[in-house]
């Protein structure tokens, strides 16, 4: 008998270790899946964005390639006001509920809160268009103005994708990611053969398409569930109370002041240099993919971990070194023979601008992993550091030495910002401990 309950306990032994193999095994592929999902969604989505950017200075002037620039700085500097962390605190709440049912309700009250906040915007743009002219381009307020049903995009654009992060449906956002840049290359050749393709047409056609592509897949999706729920409002202003409103502020000084450089740079410098650097950090756009495919893909995973796994990022460190390397031999081609003289001054902006993208790449792990745990603390003070580094830098550099300053300031911040983030991130690890 003896022997034969040996046989049994080492079967049980060795199908729990397969059992185990297996579970892991179809973790990391499933991890790998959603990553390459998202890295090609985005990828494609960047890759028609990069054929806008460089077909579109065919189609219209250098001047007003750097005031669309100008007006899209903006209207992305302002609306990071007006998220006030519902995205984050909403996700929160998602990955720490087990019932499917109430994860849904959770998502539609954000995604309502989200539409409400962009209707709120569009007003709040308004108001501002009236004092853009006492420090930009007068231009730019007359296309504010005749934008301003389109201009909470990224509102809805934000909250809608963190949710859709945070249910595992990464198909759902991959789709997003990828159609908007589709749908208005397409619209761009047609206006431009047709001959209605101007500055105002680019600006009302981009916007509105942006803001469609959005909104269409939230009602028709999360129709059912776009509610104000009484015990789920209970739980939302909590979880925003104890952290959202930390992380908010983290926020607002310092991502808004990622997008400060171009708005110092219209007002010191011709349009033409602010084009030459929106239009680098256009290009250099694809090394921030890897990043941010990989840590969306771990963020509802991270709720159950005290550490990120050194595997991924050694992964994420050793393809982002390699893409910035392509990502320059192709760009120089690009620009020497196909856009010409006039944009030639961007060959030495990108190898800046892809390295601050190569950095931020690299930093969406750690900032994935601190929001998924609540840090909230601790984010607020990277973002402090971020905020006085942004402006300091920003103004020391960019009036002296225009868009190369610009392009250095943001390496400089967003380099220490990574080395905070990678201390914070271990120092939590040693106080929890493994999981």
């Amino acid at each position: 008998m003896r022997p034969r309950k040996m046989r049994i306990m080492n079967f049980a032994v060795v199908e729990r270790i397969k059992m185990k193999y297996l579970l892991r095994k179809n973790k990391n592929n499933r991890i790998l899946y959603e990553s390459l999902l998202m890295f090609f969604a985005e990828g494609i989505g960047l890759s028609f964005m990069l054929f806008i950017y460089l077909i579109r200075p065919k189609m219209l002037s250098i001047d007003e390639i750097g005031l669309i620039g100008y007006v899209l700085s903006l209207v992305s500097f302002f609306s990071t006001f007006f998220i006030f962390g519902v995205d984050n605190t909403g996700a929160r709440l998602i990955i720490t509920h087990e019932d499917e049912n109430s994860k849904k309700r959770i998502a539609g009250l954000t995604l309502l809160i989200g539409i409400l906040l962009s209707f709120l915007y569009s007003i709040f743009m308004f108001i501002v268009s009236f004092f853009v002219p006492f420090f930009g381009d007068p231009q730019a307020a007359i296309l504010i103005r005749i934008t301003l049903p389109f201009v909470g995009y990224n509102i809805i654009l934000a909250i809608y994708n963190q949710v859709c992060y945070a249910l595992g449906r990464i198909k759902e956002a991959s789709v997003q990611l990828a159609l908007y840049s589709m749908i208005y290359f397409v619209l761009m050749i047609a206006m431009y053969y047709i001959g209605i393709f101007n500055v105002r047409s680019a600006v009302i056609v981009e916007y509105g398409t942006r803001m469609l592509v959005v909104l269409v897949p939230v009602v028709i999706i999360y129709f059912k569930y776009l509610r104000f729920y009484k015990e789920e409002w209970q739980e939302f202003k909590k979880e925003q109370k104890e952290r959202g409103w930390t992380i908010y502020f983290s926020r607002i000084i310092f991502f808004p002041t990622l997008g400060i450089d171009s708005l110092i740079l219209g007002y010191f410098y011709p349009l033409a240099s602010v084009a030459h650097y929106t239009l680098s950090n256009t290009i250099s756009a694809p090394i921030n993919v890897i990043g941010n495919s990989l840590s969306q893909s771990l963020y509802r995973r991270f709720s159950n971990k005290n550490k990120i796994d050194n595997k991924y990022i050694m992964y994420l460190v050793l393809v982002t070194l390699a893409s910035c390397i392509g990502c320059y031999g192709i760009s120089f081609v690009v620009i020497k023979y196909f856009l010409g003289n006039e944009y030639m001054p961007m060959i030495y902006i990108l190898p800046v601008t892809i390295l601050s993208y190569a950095i931020r790449g690299v930093t969406t792990l750690y900032t994935s992993f601190m929001n998924a745990k609540g840090m909230a603390k601790e984010i607020r003070n990277c973002a402090v550091m971020g905020f006085i580094g942004n402006i300091l830098f920003s103004f020391a550099l960019i009036i002296p030495f225009g868009a190369i300053g610009g392009a250095v300031s943001r390496v400089i911040v967003l380099g220490v910002n990574l080395g905070m983030r990678v201390f914070y991130c271990g120092k939590y690890h040693k106080l929890e401990g493994e999981v």
